[in-house]
């Protein structure tokens, strides 16, 4: 679960993948409350542009402008 948490953020029910019952339980509160999901949805469509390519390169090309400052 640990590096799902930093990938999925505050966007996803985080579960143990091998627990069935754990699934379970997180398909059932999704079906149950459309607002958690549709919350969700939208954390997630707002927490995946820190991955878009741009974003990405980004992130690189201040990290090569602060080694260079430091040199």
């Amino acid at each position: 679960i640990s590096p799902m948490k930093e990938v999925a953020g505050k966007s996803a029910l985080l579960v143990n993948p091998e627990s069935v019952s754990e699934i379970r339980d997180a398909v059932i509160v999704l079906i149950k409350n459309p607002k958690i999901k549709e919350l969700l949805i939208k954390k997630g469509k707002e927490h995946i542009e820190k991955y878009s390519v741009e974003s990405v390169a980004n992130q690189y090309i201040n990290l090569y402008r602060k080694m260079l400052q430091e040199k």
